[in-house]
């Protein structure tokens, strides 16, 4: 299957958060037991605009803190979706992006970016080495997936995900 099925496939898992048990909004949140066809527990979080309320930002934090302390975290920044509805990728984006987890506890330098459209697989795979977070930024999914069944972007992420790095 591929990853934006599977994507799909999370989006209608409970909304039932492991931390106290209260239904949320699927669109808002989600911790769900099935990302990608794994028997492991997966940790994301599903949105359409990003980091953009506090309770998308305080579960963003409560599972990188699962992980480790946000201030170590690795953040692995996937922009390819945005390019494709007209943004260059460049340092001002990335730095956009930094400026977006303010309030985290994420440090601005442990923020890697590693656009697919424009690297080979083997430089995406150096890329989330040691990832603690990849964040696939939202836009233009098509193009996205594209560019992640090119790269075999499911069959890096997997052993990920399955290692607890936080997916958003």
């Amino acid at each position: 299957a591929s990853l934006l099925v599977a994507l799909l496939v999370l989006t209608s898992c409970s909304g039932r958060t492991e931390r106290d048990g209260v239904e949320r909004n699927a669109l808002t949140s989600v911790t769900c037991d099935a990302l990608m066809s794994s028997s492991k527990r997966r940790r994301a979080i599903l949105t359409s605009n990003g980091l953009s309320n506090e309770g998308i930002r305080q579960e963003f934090v409560r599972l990188v803190k699962l992980r480790t302390d946000p201030g170590k975290a690795r953040v692995v920044y996937v922009p390819d979706a945005l390019v494709a509805d007209g943004y260059t990728f460049s340092k001002a984006l990335v730095d956009e992006f930094r400026r977006s987890l303010r309030g985290t506890g994420v440090v601005a330098s442990n923020v890697a970016s590693v656009e697919l459209a424009s690297s080979t697989k083997e430089e995406v795979q150096v890329a989330l080495e040691g990832a603690d977070v990849v964040y696939v930024e939202c836009g233009n999914t098509f193009f996205l997936h594209y560019h992640m069944v090119q790269k075999d972007f499911k069959a890096l992420l997997d052993p990920l995900l399955d290692q607890g790095v936080v997916y958003v």
